[in-house]
């Protein structure tokens, strides 16, 4: 079973007992076929994720990012973390595997560009990537605001879908919903 296949299972929430609800965002696929990107991935999946509620402690989020999909081991990862007292890293990791491969046929003069592939003849056999990335933020709003840096949507590519401030995190975690200002009316102070 492939990984990505592996992460979706997880993600309808067979991994996620005694964690908040996790929204899914948003994803951004991109599939470069024969050669891949620059980073030689054929395929590549961005999955962004953010807690419903807010969750906005650095400890907190790890421990849900570390339940996300248990039973898989990532390629690589990056913890959450308090960075100078000032900023909170993000956690992420991603999931690299093989997904097929290809066999193309080549003219003379083409094996010095793939000196690199194994080739049988005329015949190149090269394989096919695929790289699963999965980011999680604090909260629903701050998952949607990185998927559309992602994808370039309007002035959201400025922001910044690897670290922010603890100050603009603050402003996140302090924004009340309807349920809250409402229980507030009827609150003794």
């Amino acid at each position: 079973m492939s990984k990505l296949k592996l992460i979706n299972e997880a993600l309808k929430g067979k991994s996620l007992k005694g964690n908040p609800l996790i929204i899914e965002a948003g994803r951004a696929e991109k599939t470069e076929l024969p050669r891949g990107n620059e980073s030689g991935f054929q395929h590549e999946v961005d999955i962004f994720l953010g807690c419903k509620p807010g969750v906005y402690h650095a400890k907190r989020l790890q421990e849900i990012m570390e339940a996300l999909a248990p039973s898989i081991q990532p390629t690589s990862k990056s913890n959450f973390y308090i960075s100078g007292g000032k900023d909170i890293a993000f956690g992420w990791f991603f999931f690299d595997e093989t997904i097929g491969h290809v066999n193309m046929d080549l003219e003379e003069g083409v094996y010095e560009e793939l000196s690199s592939l194994s080739r049988d003849g005329k015949v190149v056999r090269d394989s096919l990537q695929r790289r699963t990335r999965i980011y999680l933020y604090p909260d629903e709003a701050i998952a949607h605001k990185a998927y559309r840096s992602r994808i370039g949507h309007g002035d959201e590519t400025k922001f910044d879908r690897y670290a922010m401030s603890l100050k603009d995190l603050y402003t996140y975690q302090r924004k009340p919903g309807i349920f809250p200002w409402f229980v507030s009316l009827f609150r003794k102070n």
